[in-house]
C-alpha cells in the first residue's frame, strides 16, 4: 500500500450440510462483494472413497494454488500470476476419481464460457451466477494429482511437522471457448513438506484470442501468450504456532514482445496461529 491504513480483505459466511456421509450441500456468501452477486460458492455434491460429482458454483480444477482454500493460504494473497491465469469459482459440473488411497486423483469439469477482466492481475471475470450462460460458450478444465509418499493435506504449510517427507506432483489444462475470448491454458506444479519445511513451485501458460463476434467490450485486441512461474518456501518455526514464508514469481504478460508486461514480484509473511488455529494473525509484504 502507498499509505498506512487498514483493510478488511475477506469476510465470508458459509454453511455446509452432510447427509449419510456422502451427500453434501454447501453455500457461502462474500459479505464484502460489491459488484454483482454476493454468492461466493454454492453446490450440491456426492462422493465416496473413489469418486465424486458436484454441481453449482465450484472451484475450477486447474491450478494447485487456486484450489487452496483462502483459510489455508500460507500468504495473505495468492501469487499474482495464479490470480491472473487461473480461474477460481465458476458455474458448472465437476467430477473426479481417486485411487491408491487418494494418492492419485483426477478432476474434470465443464463450465460456462469464461471472460477476463481488463487487466492481467484481474484474471477471469467473476460472472454473476444469476446471469447464467448469457455471454455464451463453454469451458472445460481437468487436473491430475499424484502424491506417492502420502497425502499432502490442505494448504501449502507444514504446521504439524510431518514426520515423513510428502511430495505432490500435479498439472492441469483449461480450454475456454467463450463468446468474447477463446484460449488454451496449462499448468504444472510441485509441492513438498517435511519436518515443518514446505515448498511449492508452479508454472502456468495461457494463449487466448478474441472471438469472431465478441459479446463483451473488454476483448483482447489480438492473440496473446502469457506465462507465470512462482516458487514459495516456508518453515513452521514453532510447531502449530508460527510459520514464516517467502515467495518469488516471474510474470510475462506478452511472450511475443520482449519486456512488455514482464515483472518480478517478491512476497514474505509471518503467521501466528492461536486457539488451536482458529485464530490467525499475519504480517504480509508484497
Amino acid at each position: 500500500a502507498e499509505d498506512a491504513g487498514f483493510r478488511l480483505r475477506r469476510a465470508r459466511l458459509g454453511m455446509t450440510a452432510v447427509y449419510n456421509d456422502s451427500v453434501t450441500v454447501g453455500v457461502e456468501i462474500d459479505l464484502l462483494e460489491s459488484d454483482g452477486s454476493a454468492l461466493h460458492e454454492a453446490y450440491l455434491g456426492w462422493e465416496n472413497k473413489h469418486a465424486m460429482v458436484y454441481g453449482g458454483l465450484v472451484k475450477t480444477p486447474f491450478s494447485r494454488s487456486a484450489l487452496y482454500s483462502s483459510r489455508s493460504l500460507q500468504m495473505a494473497e495468492r501469487a499474482i500470476g495464479v490470480t491472473g491465469l487461473a480461474p477460481s469459482h465458476q458455474l458448472g459440473v465437476l467430477a473426479g476419481a481417486r485411487v491408491w488411497d487418494g494418492k492419485f486423483s483426477i478432476l474434470t469439469g465443464a463450465f460456462n464460457g469464461m471472460q477476463r477482466e481488463n487487466t492481467f492481475a484481474g484474471g477471469y471475470t467473476r460472472i454473476d451466477p444469476s446471469v447464467g450462460n448469457r455471454f455464451g460458450g463453454v469451458a472445460f478444465a481437468s487436473r491430475i494429482d499424484f502424491e506417492p509418499l502420502g497425502l499432502l493435506g490442505a494448504g501449502p504449510s507444514d504446521l504439524t511437522h510431518s514426520t515423513k517427507p510428502l511430495l505432490g506432483i500435479g498439472g492441469g489444462i483449461l480450454g475456454n471457448r467463450g463468446k468474447t475470448i477463446q484460449g488454451l491454458s496449462f499448468c504444472g506444479d510441485l509441492a513438498f513438506k517435511w519436518m515443518g519445511f514446505s515448498f511449492v513451485a508452479e508454472y502456468l501458460q495461457d494463449q487466448s484470442e478474441p472471438s469472431d463476434t465478441p459479446t463483451q467490450t473488454n476483448t483482447p485486441p489480438a492473440e496473446t501468450n502469457r506465462s507465470a512461474m512462482s516458487a514459495q518456501m516456508g518453515y513452521a518455526a514453532i510447531k502449530n504456532i508460527l510459520d514464516i514464508a517467502a515467495r518469488v514469481e516471474l510474470v510475462d504478460e506478452n511472450k511475443d514482445v520482449d519486456d512488455e508486461g514482464d515483472f518480478m514480484a517478491i512476497a514474505g509473511t509471518a503467521s501466528l496461529f492461536l486457539a488451536k488455529s482458529h485464530l490467525k494473525i499475519q504480517l504480509f509484504y508484497q
